[in-house]
C-alpha cells in the first residue's frame, strides 16, 4: 500500500510540472550554457582535487604524507 501511495505522489508532481510549464524554462538556451559551465567547472575541480592519471593532486589531502609506498611515485 506504501509503494501505491507514493506513485501517485510520483504522479500528482509530474502532472504539476506539466501544467506549470517547467519545462519551457529548462528548455532557453541560456540555461543550456549555464549547464556547460558548471559541468566543464566540476570536470576541472575533480581534476584538481583528485588529480589525473598524469599528474598528482593540486592539493594535498590529509593523510597521503602517510603512505608507505608514497617515494614510489
Amino acid at each position: 500500500m506504501k509503494s501505491v501511495a507514493g506513485m501517485i505522489v510520483v504522479f500528482i508532481g509530474l502532472y504539476l510540472i506539466a501544467a506549470s510549464d517547467v519545462l519551457s524554462f529548462f528548455a532557453h538556451k541560456s540555461l543550456l550554457y549555464i549547464a556547460i559551465g558548471l559541468c566543464v567547472i566540476a570536470i576541472f575541480a575533480a581534476a584538481a582535487i583528485l588529480g589525473t592519471p598524469f599528474s598528482k593532486p593540486l592539493i594535498k589531502r590529509r593523510g597521503d604524507g602517510n603512505d608507505e609506498d608514497s617515494h614510489r611515485s
